[in-house]
């Protein structure tokens, strides 16, 4: 599991300004950088090509570890990063409607209301559809591998960030 410690970056649009899930997510790359991320070309010598072809059996294996995008791979880049995003705009940690949503069970809500509203759950799915053995899992292990999987939250804005 990759845990990266957060870093963050002003958010392009302005309602998600300010909520630190969002605004430590990786900045948005270009085409031509995403190529180079989602890209794995297994390490060759020409010397291997003069061994014996028995030797050089072996070396097949490394052809797993293999991986050229394919156009599909940006449309679903593009797909997770902004699912990721649209989750998050809902879980801001310093709005008073996460809080409120975080502290008490729905049936325990107080009935005062938070000025910013009570939480309404904002996510959203992929569905990608194809033929057994092409490549879904490659492609989304190689997309999902551009983002960390846990990002630590310590402080925000020179604020200590308390994470329930």
């Amino acid at each position: 599991m990759r845990c990266e410690d957060a870093i963050y970056h002003q958010a392009i649009l302005p309602e998600h300004r300010g909520n630190p899930l969002i605004e430590a997510l990786p900045p948005k790359v270009e085409d031509d950088e995403l190529v180079i991320k989602l890209s794995n070309y297994p390490d060759r010598l020409i010397e291997e090509t003069k061994l014996e072809a028995i030797e050089r059996l072996d070396y097949l294996t490394r052809l797993k570890t293999l991986r050229q995008p394919l156009p599909l791979y940006f449309d679903v880049f593009r797909a997770i990063e902004t699912a990721i995003k649209e989750g998050y705009s809902e879980k801001n940690p310093l709005s008073p409607t996460t809080m409120n949503y975080l502290h008490y069970s729905s049936d325990n809500r107080p009935d005062v209301e938070p000025r910013t509203g009570f939480f309404k759950s904002k996510g959203s799915g992929i569905t990608i559809i194809g033929e057994s053995g092409v490549g879904k899992t490659c492609m989304l292990e190689q997309v999902l591998y551009c983002f960390p999987d846990v990002i630590k939250h310590s402080s925000y804005q020179n604020k200590v960030l308390a994470m329930p």
